[in-house]
């Protein structure tokens, strides 16, 4: 998941069925697609517990693992709304990390 959260764009996107998007309750992010490929998404989620900003390879791996148990509901989710510079290691970069980029990009 740490290749995919450092070579990778956009978001990790998980495929499901549409009995578990329901069970899930998670609605279309838009009414209206009209991307060329009609690819639908879904409001992004986080895993509730277990991860820490829900940016890391491991905690979007605890967020994948739980929205493929059929144990899960729409309980164990938060819907955040957020982007993050991440470290080399997929883990969201802190202050000193933040400094250090912003000098060497601008």
């Amino acid at each position: 998941m740490v290749f995919f959260v450092k070579h990778g764009t956009g978001i990790v996107c998980v495929s499901m069925k549409v009995e578990d998007l329901e069970r899930l309750q998670l609605p279309l992010m838009v009414t209206h697609n009209e991307k060329k490929l009609c690819t639908t998404f879904t409001v992004s989620v986080d895993a509730k517990h277990g991860i820490s900003t829900g940016v890391s390879g491991s905690d979007r791996a605890t967020t994948i693992k739980a929205i493929a148990s059929k144990d899960s509901n729409p309980d164990y989710f938060n819907r955040p709304v957020l982007g993050e510079v991440v470290d080399d290691d997929g883990s969201m970069a802190r202050l000193p990390k933040l400094k250090e980029f912003f000098k060497t990009e601008y």
